[in-house]
């Protein structure tokens, strides 16, 4: 029995509103199996981003590995780096201040290469087994 007595006069609002649920959730499980969109209106006339798990963005000039911007975390690596060298006596004081300021204030990758331009490649430091 439902409040009230009865089904009332509003019982077939409810079996519509469940109706329109049940749809509305098949075309989200629809659209999840069947992927990202594709065609021509994937994109509205932007260029491609990479939006879903797998896609690649789009190549183009602003692309290339060395136009990549820098985030803080690869300054701070290569700042590191720059520490390292220093200590085992391969920069100058002044060398390593210069370096770390063009280090700072790198924006891409390139310019983040720039800076350890003539420096061997580090390998990771070994611990000794006692």
């Amino acid at each position: 029995m439902m409040w009230g007595g009865g089904p009332g006069p509003w019982w077939p609002m409810s079996i519509v509103g469940v109706v329109v649920v049940v749809a509305i959730a098949g075309l989200m499980v629809r659209m999840f199996l069947a992927g990202p969109p594709r065609g021509r209106l994937r994109h509205f006339g932007r260029p491609p981003i990479a939006s879903w798990p797998g896609d690649t963005p789009a190549i183009g000039p602003n692309t290339a590995p060395g136009n990549i911007r820098v985030s803080n975390a690869e300054r701070d690596e290569v700042i590191a780096q720059l520490r390292r060298h220093a200590g085992e006596g391969r920069l100058t004081l002044d060398e390593f201040e210069a370096r770390v300021g063009e280090a700072t204030e790198a924006k891409t990758m390139s310019e983040l290469q720039v800076v350890l331009r003539d420096l061997p490649v580090l390998r990771a430091p070994t611990r000794r087994r006692r």
